[in-house]
């Protein structure tokens, strides 16, 4: 198990989550931010969910959601 706790050898939500984003496809990125949110969440601040709130706000700034990314 890795330090997050979940993907095993998998990539992170986090990176893909970016990816998608700078690829513009916003709707797959909020599905896998929201997964890595909802998955790391039982294990604090040692995964640093900040990283996966940050990546939220860009997803909506990107979208033109200004109000969403506070």
């Amino acid at each position: 198990m890795n330090r997050w706790g979940c993907w095993g050898s998998q990539a992170h939500p986090n990176v893909l989550a970016n990816t998608l984003r700078k690829l513009g496809r916003l709707d797959a990125a909020r599905e896998e931010i929201g997964r890595a949110i909802d998955c790391c969440s039982p294990f604090g601040h040692a995964v640093e969910p900040w990283r996966a709130w940050d990546i939220l706000a860009k997803i909506e700034r990107t979208a033109g959601n200004a109000c969403l990314a506070r």
